[in-house]
């Protein structure tokens, strides 16, 4: 995925944090499993997700078990 960088730094990214990757993503997530349940009637149900601006401030580290 960053063929294009000499040396990429997958985790330390300045430009592009892993908190704002990993809280990009489970949005995309959540608002996916919502337009589906939203489509079908069938909701996901969905627990304990962290919301964007936690993961911001807590750190991804904080989630992992």
């Amino acid at each position: 995925m960053d063929r294009w960088r000499e040396k990429p730094d997958v985790i330390g990214d300045p430009k592009y944090p892993l908190e704002h990757r990993v809280g990009t993503a489970l949005r995309i997530f959540k608002h996916l499993a919502d337009s589906y349940g939203a489509k079908t009637g069938k909701a996901f149900v969905l627990r304990g997700l962290p919301e964007y601006p936690e993961i911001l401030e807590k750190k991804v580290g904080a989630f992992l078990n």
